[in-house]
C-alpha cells in the first residue's frame, strides 16, 4: 500500500482496477469492462497494485473521501 503523502496535488480521484492496479487521477474516470481510464483528459498516474479486487466497480473514491478512507489495493 502507498501512503497518502505520495499522491501528487493534481490527483483529485483514485481507483482500483479488477486486477489490482490503483490509479490516482486528475478528472473523475470512467469506466470500462475491467477498470478505469482518463478518456484522454487530465493526467494519471499508477500508484500501486494490490489484490485483484472483485468490487472493482466501487473503489472509484474522490481524493478527500480515499484520505478518509484509503482501503484501495488492500486485502480484505
Amino acid at each position: 500500500m502507498f501512503t497518502t503523502a505520495v499522491l501528487p496535488d493534481w490527483v483529485h480521484w483514485v481507483a482500483q482496477d479488477a486486477d489490482g492496479r490503483v490509479w490516482g487521477f486528475e478528472v473523475e474516470p470512467q469506466q470500462y469492462q475491467y477498470g478505469w481510464y482518463e478518456n484522454e483528459v487530465g493526467r494519471y498516474l499508477l500508484l500501486t497494485i494490490g489484490a485483484a479486487n472483485p468490487d472493482w466497480t466501487s473503489s472509484l473514491r474522490r481524493r478527500q473521501d480515499y484520505l478518509q478512507k484509503p482501503s484501495l489495493g488492500e486485502q480484505p
